[in-house]
C-alpha cells in the first residue's frame, strides 16, 4: 500500500479565481468541513508565456485552481462512490464556462496525530508550525483500507494525501490533471 500526495498538474489548462475574495476564506472552516460555502466565480486561465505552449488547449478533469484542486462533473461522478465521506464537492460558478460544471475538491477527513510518526516539522521564527517536510505513517492497515483521501492536522489545506485505491480509480478511468507523488509505502 502506498500513500501519495496529489497536486494539480501545470501541464494543462488551469482555472483562475475571477472574484476578488480569497477562495479559502469563502466559507467558515471548522474541523475539516466548511459550515457554509459561497460559490466563487472561475474562468479559464488563458494567459500563457509561450505562443507554442498548447496547455491552454487541453482541459483536464482536475484543473489547478490557484494551489488547490478542482474537478469536473465527470471526475466527481466517478470519485463520489469512493470518497463521499471524505470530501465535499463545492460548486464553482462561471459566467464564461457554460459547457462544464466545476467543483472545488475540499478534503474533509483530517487524520489525527496518531498516524504521524517521526515527523519533521518546520517552524517559523515565532514558533508557529508552517509545514511538514517529511511524512511518516503508522503501519495501521485498518485506516488505510477505509480512508482513500485525507489531510494531516496542522498541514496546509492544499496538502492532500490519497491511497492506492484513489490513484487506481483515477488511472482506470483515464482522468487527467493530477500528479501523484509517492510519499510512503508499507
Amino acid at each position: 500500500m502506498v500513500i501519495w500526495q496529489i497536486k494539480a498538474s501545470s501541464d494543462y489548462l488551469s482555472l483562475i479565481d475571477a472574484s476578488t475574495a480569497d477562495l479559502r476564506h469563502r466559507g467558515a472552516f471548522r474541523s475539516g468541513k466548511l459550515s457554509r460555502w459561497y460559490p466563487t466565480s472561475v474562468d479559464y486561465m488563458i494567459w500563457v508565456s509561450d505562443d507554442t505552449d498548447e496547455r491552454h488547449e487541453r482541459v483536464p478533469n482536475f484543473p489547478k485552481l490557484s494551489a488547490e484542486i478542482a474537478c469536473d462533473a465527470k471526475a466527481r461522478s466517478i470519485l463520489k462512490g469512493l470518497v463521499y465521506r471524505h470530501v465535499e464537492f463545492l460548486p464553482l460558478r462561471s459566467e464564461t464556462i457554460i459547457d462544464k460544471q466545476y467543483y472545488l475538491l475540499w478534503t474533509t477527513t483530517i487524520l489525527g496525530r496518531q498516524v504521524c510518526e517521526d515527523t519533521e516539522i518546520v517552524r517559523t521564527r515565532d514558533e508557529v508550525m508552517f509545514t511538514f517536510r517529511k511524512h511518516s505513517f503508522v503501519l495501521n492497515q485498518s485506516w488505510i483500507d477505509v480512508v482513500p483521501i485525507f489531510r494531516l492536522p496542522g498541514v496546509s489545506v492544499i496538502d492532500v494525501f490519497v491511497t492506492d485505491r484513489f490513484k487506481q480509480l483515477v488511472e482506470d478511468n483515464e482522468l487527467t490533471g493530477l500528479v501523484f507523488e509517492k510519499l510512503w509505502e508499507i
